[in-house]
């Protein structure tokens, strides 16, 4: 899968870590930060082009990604981060969300989720630094997917923070994305993922199309869009109920019943202001 590396202010990252994981991650890679209160992002699939973007972020709290696709095409578009909200927030992934990504098919679970899921939630929860707003996401994606979100004005989560590792000073979202190319082998078992160390398997090839020029396709119909809810009643959703529902029900709710999904939000969790 991907990875996401957290480089705060004065930390360096090892260049064999930068060149191992662009060689398992090579379907594209990203950096962001908040630069005096404005988001500034660089994407690109050239990893001669890479070392160039990072430069211009020295000094900087930085995130970085390196794209494994495992849905939507090979393309600047699918590489992390993805603005939503206006450009307010950037959004990182590390894993594979179960949600259906046949209405945008060129389009990856990463860009689905953060759009149809995360965005109309933070439209009414706006504070990335909030309390309730990690917990909530960790429990829509559960433990083995890491996500990063970065607001305009520098604040930022990282949901399943404990389950990456800190190392040199960094937070990385896995460590085998660092590894030499010989060591690296993955096993995937539907949209559960395994990881192992050994010697004799080098990277998983994939059978993706590479395009950098694709078009944006937008396969949806009538009865995709106004999927039935699962419940009878919005005027006050319960979370504990929401939390058995498959990823699709819930962003279905999140688009369709944003101000109910934020105040369910904000009860389980206990949260003591409305904003």
């Amino acid at each position: 899968m991907c990875l996401i590396i957290h480089r705060p202010v004065g930390c360096e990252i090892p260049a064999r870590w930068l060149e191992n994981a662009m060689s398992h991650n090579s379907d594209g890679w990203g950096i962001m930060a908040s630069i005096d209160g404005i988001l500034q992002i660089r994407k690109g699939l050239a990893s001669k082009k890479f070392k160039k973007n990072l430069a211009f972020f020295d000094g900087h709290e930085v995130f970085i990604h390196f794209r494994y696709a495992t849905h939507g095409g090979i393309n600047v578009d699918n590489c992390h981060p993805f603005t939503i909200v206006n450009g307010e927030y950037a959004v990182m992934h590390n894993g594979v969300i179960g949600i259906d990504t046949k209405e945008n098919a060129a389009r990856s679970d990463s860009w689905h989720w953060s759009n149809r899921v995360l965005a109309p939630i933070l439209n009414r929860i706006p504070c990335v630094a909030d309390p309730i707003l990690t917990p909530w996401i960790e429990k829509n994606v559960g433990t083995a997917n890491k996500i990063v979100v970065l607001r305009s004005n520098g604040d930022y989560t990282i949901a399943n923070h404990a389950q990456g590792t800190m190392m040199e000073g960094c937070w990385l979202s896995n460590v085998y994305s660092i590894a030499p190319v010989r060591h690296y082998r993955s096993v995937s078992k539907a949209t559960a993922w395994q990881w192992e160390w050994t010697d004799k398997y080098a990277a998983p090839k994939k059978e993706l199309a590479v395009n950098s020029n694709a078009d944006f396709i937008n396969d949806s119909t009538d009865d995709d869009l106004n999927r039935d809810v699962p419940i009878e009643s919005h005027e006050s959703l319960d979370l504990e109920e929401v939390s058995r529902m498959d990823v699709d029900e819930i962003a279905t709710l999140c688009e369709q019943f944003p101000e109910e999904m934020a105040r369910a939000i904000q009860d389980h969790f206990d949260w003591q202001s409305w904003r």
